[in-house]
């Protein structure tokens, strides 16, 4: 796909596309009046549709009108747009609709409805939200004072929810849609795998968008009623399970917010059996927190006198964990276990990595972090190892995303049934579950292998060739050139490589990957270092200072790779006295 040329702003044909795009995907779904009220809107002349599609991308607001006139390019006349889409049902206009009081005092800044609560007799202190909402409570008194005519947008909750179906986001932005427009970011060029979308059905589709309104208004706030909580409830317990490609779109998902959210509360008022309670129904959904809520639960019993089911509650958790969740499980359990005398049964260890100690001078600096040789420790460590004579990389996340993306872009956008369901997408429906890989075995396996035999360079010479500046998630074009990515994959090897990509694919996490990964070259011996060997073979390095030490996800990721034979070691940070400093 090329990049468009063209870079006037044009949200209007891309809401234009976008209604089009949503209406094949969920046009089922609608009831014959919504399909209508798209129908009539793709019959609005352009200067309407340009003026609507300019008001769709701005917040959601009483808009002043004498602000529109000759501000859009794209807008031959402003007024006469209005005018169109006054008479078509697609705005509300304070000069012709009866709207509310606080609509209106949208229009006014906090000087300006100062002043109007003067006039009104009311105070003029506080912030702005604290001016409307005492002008509100008066409105008898303050209509009369708001004369300044307002425009604001109909039918946008409608037109969000068929750009969310098209752009695949939860959003429903088509923000990225103007960047791909300009050049500045382009959708991937594949082919839509159809399916039902993301929404099998009109009553899940309308409980996910209530759901979602519902638990923002009360997050927001942060004070959660009983009311709120026995709802939440509810929505867990009547829950229809669903794909985990799909989860996200359903209204489980801020049910499960609301009730996480009462439990912690109750948690701090030291309502442990009613917090546990709560908890114990969040672990048994398919949430992705529900080993977090099991935790959470094992907590509160303890708290509430309840040790022997804590215990009992993890070890039957643990059994269906993954195994970042399972260590902290197993971290739980065996804590409240001890202290209670309890019996509990380990899972078997995680393989513990090589550990070597290096001596680094720390420099005295104020700042949040200490510097080592002027430096993070990350970066000193990479200085000493450039200075030995190896070539140094940060390995952390959006490395290998951005290899992923790049090297196995055919398998990312590959047609798998209902993955691709639009035309934006930057990543499939399944992207980072373990449902991905076995949906693409075949695929994979054929990329992997070509991936071992020439290190991924000519998968990555593809994608400069055809897709460079794509959208796929997690993939960074601008991070490193075009030498320094094949510099990486030469030094990585292929075999290397490819064993992270599959790791990858298989649903691990995209978190906890080593600090550093030190690329092919001479073995070397470091100043500083013991032992102070280094082979020539690629070594990936975890780096601890004093006091810090291996999270969960970076276990996993170390016990991957010592079960795979991939070199991977930690780094203990020792003092030394820094070069500048003298000692009494």
């Amino acid at each position: 796909m090329e990049p468009v040329t063209d870079t006037s702003p044009t949200p209007g044909d891309d809401l234009r596309q976008a209604l089009v795009g949503g209406l094949s995907l969920i046009g089922r779904q609608l009831t014959r009046g919504e399909v209508q009220v798209v129908t009539d809107w793709l019959a609005l002349t352009s200067n309407a549709r340009a003026l609507y599609g300019r008001l769709f991308v701005r917040r959601d607001r009483m808009l002043a009108e004498g602000t529109l006139s000759d501000r859009y390019a794209e807008v031959d006349s402003a007024t006469g747009a209005l005018d169109e889409l006054d008479r078509a049902g697609f705005v509300w206009r304070s000069a012709s609709h009866a709207v509310s009081t606080s609509w209106l005092l949208d229009l006014y800044d906090r000087t300006e409805l100062a002043q109007l609560s003067k006039r009104c007799a009311l105070s003029s202190k506080g912030r702005r939200a604290v001016l409307v909402e005492r002008l509100v409570q008066a409105a008898p008194l303050v209509r009369g004072h708001l004369d300044r005519p307002g425009v604001r947008l109909r039918h946008r909750k409608l037109f969000r929810r068929l750009c969310r179906a098209f752009l695949g986001r939860s959003d429903g932005d088509i923000g990225a849609m103007v960047l791909h427009r300009m050049g500045t970011r382009r959708f991937a060029d594949y082919t839509p795998s159809g399916g039902i979308g993301l929404f099998p059905d009109r009553r899940t589709l309308l409980r996910y968008e209530a759901s979602r309104r519902w638990a923002a208004s009360i997050l927001r706030t942060g004070a959660i009623e009983p009311a709120d909580q026995t709802q939440a409830m509810a929505l867990i317990q009547t829950a229809i399970p669903s794909p985990a490609e799909v989860r996200r779109y359903r209204s489980l998902r801020y049910a499960v917010r609301v009730a996480a959210a009462a439990a912690e509360a109750l948690e701090r008022g030291r309502q442990y059996r009613e917090a546990a309670g709560i908890w114990s129904l969040l672990a048994s959904t398919e949430h992705p927190e529900a080993m977090q809520a099991a935790r959470r639960f094992a907590l509160c019993a303890e708290r509430d006198g309840r040790s022997r089911e804590a215990v009992e509650h993890l070890a039957a958790a643990r059994t269906h964990a993954s195994t970042t969740e399972r260590l902290a499980l197993e971290r739980t359990g065996r804590r409240i276990a001890r202290k209670h005398r309890l019996a509990w049964r380990p899972s078997p260890p995680l393989r513990e990595p090589r550990k070597r100690t290096l001596s680094l001078p720390i420099t005295p600096e104020p700042g949040t972090r200490p510097l080592w040789n002027g430096a993070v420790v990350e970066q000193a460590v990479a200085d000493v190892l450039l200075h030995a004579g190896r070539t140094v990389i940060p390995s952390e996340n959006l490395l290998w995303t951005t290899l992923f993306g790049i090297l196995l872009r055919d398998a990312v956008f590959a047609p798998v049934a209902g993955m691709l369901p639009g035309a934006m997408q930057s990543a499939p429906l399944d992207f980072g579950l373990p449902e991905f890989a076995t949906r693409r075995t075949a695929l994979l396996n054929r990329a992997l292998d070509e991936i071992r035999v020439d290190h991924g360079l000519a998968r990555l010479q593809h994608a400069l060739d055809h897709h460079y500046g794509e959208a796929i998630r997690g993939v960074s074009w601008e991070r490193w050139t075009d030498h320094e990515l094949r510099q990486i994959l030469e030094g990585l090897g292929g075999p290397l490589v490819a064993f992270v990509l599959a790791a990858l694919a298989s649903g691990a996490s995209r978190s906890g990957l080593p600090d550093l990964v030190v690329l092919t070259g001479s073995p070397i011996r470091v100043s500083g270092l013991f032992p102070g060997s280094l082979p020539k073979g690629p070594l990936f390095i975890e780096v601890k200072g004093p006091g810090d030490s291996l999270r969960d996800g970076q276990r996993v990721w170390l016990h991957r790779f010592a079960t795979g034979g991939v070199a991977a070691e930690v780094w203990d940070i020792r003092t030394t006295p820094s070069l500048g400093s003298s000692s009494g």
